[in-house]
């Protein structure tokens, strides 16, 4: 985004008139300050929502696992020592909360990177959305249900 607002400083900054460049210059710098603020507080939010449901959900992980162990029969545990089905239960809640927060943020740019570029590319251009809407099917193509 910044690159692209960059780029159309370029026209303000030939422009003739100081005031032109001024006043061109000046409002895209605004606008690259503010898509800056903004990115980082949605950043923010993310995080700060991310670190809540994960917590929460690994807690949940733990008191099922720990409930569950506890309804077992005696004779299950007496060859285990003493922390190791805690320190099971703890391991299961870390990586489940890192798997958590690890696919959150791959995939959540991922989608709004690709969302961006396909609302970028269908008002640019509409061919390729035509293209891709677009059901041709062999004319040898049967759809009769098998009976």
């Amino acid at each position: 985004m910044n690159a692209y607002m960059w780029s159309k400083s370029i026209p303000y900054a030939n422009a003739k008139g100081e005031q032109t460049m001024l006043y061109g210059v000046g409002w895209l710098l605004i606008a690259s300050i503010s898509v800056a603020m903004i990115s980082r507080i949605a950043k923010a939010f993310q995080d700060y929502f991310l670190n809540k449901v994960t917590q929460k959900f690994g807690a949940t992980i733990f008191t099922d696992g720990l409930q569950h162990a506890m309804k077992l029969p005696y004779h299950d545990f007496e060859d285990q020592r003493s922390g190791e089905t805690l320190g099971i239960l703890q391991k299961v809640r870390t990586d489940t909360e890192k798997f958590i927060s690890t696919f959150v943020n791959i995939l959540f740019p991922v989608i709004v990177g690709i969302i961006f570029v396909a609302v970028y590319a269908f008002f640019k251009r509409l061919a390729p959305a035509i293209y891709l809407f677009q059901w041709d099917f062999p004319a040898n193509m049967d759809f009769k249900c098998a009976e």
